[in-house]
Order: C-alpha cells, then structure tokens, then sequence
C-alpha cells in the first residue's frame, strides 16, 4: 500500500549569486512558499539568474524504513541537485518535467533535512532560439547554463520561472514497486500494458492487471514472475469496448498490483491512422 504525503507549503529559501554556498555552509534567512517561482514570490527576484537553495525538516516514521521511499517534484526551473540529511541523492536538468528519486538510503526515523539546490538563469529576450539561423546550443548538462543553453518555448508569454514551482510529495512504497504503467486500448477491445518495476527484486511475486467500467473489473491477466525482469508486457481483451471519442470520452480504469504495491490509471479504447496520405 502506498502512503504519499504532500511537501507543499513553506521552505526555506536562501539566493546563492556567486554559486559558493553548500548544503553544509547554507544558512537561510528567507521563507517562500512552494510550489511557486522565485519571480512570483519575491518581486525583486523578476530579473535573478543564478543559483537558489530551498530547505526543510520532514519527520519519518520508523515503519516506513522497511520499503523505498520515492521523493517527486513536478518541476523546478531549470537545473536542480537534490540532497538528503547534506548527502547528495540526485540531480535533474529540465524546468518543465517531473523526477523522482528513492530516497530511503539516506533517511532515518525523526527529524530529516531536504535540501534542493537549483540554478535558473533569465530567459527574456531569446526568441531567435526558434529560428534554424540560430540553433540551440548544446547543454553541458550543469550550470552555469546561459540563456542559449536552455530550451525556448513560450516563456516570453509570462514571467520568468524560477525555482521549485510545481507539486513536491512524498511517497512510502514497498522495496519492489511499480515505476509506472502505461496502457494503450487499440479498437478491437486489445488493451497493452506496459509495467516497470523498480526496486529489490524478490524470487517470486504475483502480478496483476485488471480493467474495470463502472465499478465492474472486466478483464483480468495475471503473471507469476520468478526473475528480476524490470519490463513486463500484459495484454487484456475487452469484448465491444465503448470507444473513446471527443463526443463520448468513454474512459475505463486500469488497477495493476505487483506485491504488495498498486497503481490506478483511466485510459480509452481509440485509434490515430493516416489513410492515402
């Protein structure tokens, strides 16, 4: 069973312009709230390039050290290294998309410290990375990142982000866990589902995969894995599937269950082709 616990709400905050501080030399003297860009929370940050650590306590419960425990950030702008208890558990380039990290090597019972150090630098001004004259350069994969490191989109259309700005949370799962699941329902009623798994791998464990409509499971498929295969690959059968359409978004739910862990995910029967194109 999993138990996801929300690390939205106020953090420690502290700019770092010359890039020398540490997670052992920080000593934060600002609050900000989190989610949110640096830009929104303090108006004097609109044009800040650089460096920014966020911190703050969390509390973990003894029984929640027996399985993983996965940290996930929805995104932080642009370039972030993520430490826990000062010792460094990862580090992700890209302002727009999600990471996690398991995080239980490094956490104890009580009182535990995350730090995030993150780097974003100004984006105004840079539309000419759109035009082929002008190609994006390639990123170094750290900072200092310049203006034409980092991939433009509309950022001109808003104020510049900065920071952890979407959701942070905090999940328990058991040491063998479902990374994801990933469905496709084809219009004949064949649903495949894709399902990684991540973690300790056991000598044997029951896998399941069910697809069920109003409140009724539908379709079963189950699989007795006795290796460490990570990839596995279920294929169900939904007889006269209601199709997915933008008139009718008929959507079915997908429950997968590996061990002790599930996930839930609603997905539609639907088809995208080219004819005579």
């Amino acid at each position: 069973m999993r138990l996801t616990q929300s690390l939205n709400g106020t953090w420690q905050f502290q700019l770092d312009p010359d890039g020398t501080t540490t997670v052992a030399t920080m000593q934060p003297t600002h609050t900000i709230a989190v989610p949110l860009p640096w830009q929104a929370a303090y108006p004097d940050l609109q044009a800040y390039s650089g460096y920014a650590w966020y911190q703050r306590e969390i509390d973990i419960a003894p029984e929640v050290l027996t399985g993983e425990v996965l940290l996930t950030f929805g995104a932080v702008d642009y370039w972030c290294e993520v430490f826990i208890n000062g010792v460094k558990a990862g580090e992700h380039e890209g302002g727009y998309t999600p990471f996690t990290l398991p995080i239980a090597a490094w956490l104890h019972a009580g009182s535990n410290t995350i730090a995030v150090r993150v780097f974003d630098t100004l984006q105004t001004g840079n539309g000419n990375q759109r035009h082929p004259a002008f190609p994006l350069e390639k990123s170094t994969g750290a900072p200092p990142f310049g203006p034409l490191d980092i991939p433009h989109g509309k950022q001109e259309w808003y104020i510049n982000v900065g920071g952890i700005w979407q959701d942070v949370t905090l999940t328990a799962v058991p040491t063998t866990y479902l990374e994801s699941a990933h469905v496709t329902g084809a219009m004949d009623g064949t649903a495949t589902v894709h399902i990684t798994l991540s973690g300790a791998a056991p000598a044997k464990f029951a896998l399941e995969a069910a697809i069920v409509w109003e409140g009724q499971t539908i379709s079963v498929a189950h699989e007795t894995i006795k290796d460490a295969r990570q990839h596995i690959t279920l294929t169900l059968r939904v007889r006269n599937p209601h199709l997915w359409s933008h008139n009718q978004p008929a959507l079915y739910t997908l429950v997968v269950k590996a061990g002790d862990d599930e996930r839930t995910t609603r997905f539609g029967f639907r088809e995208i082709s080219t004819r005579d194109a």
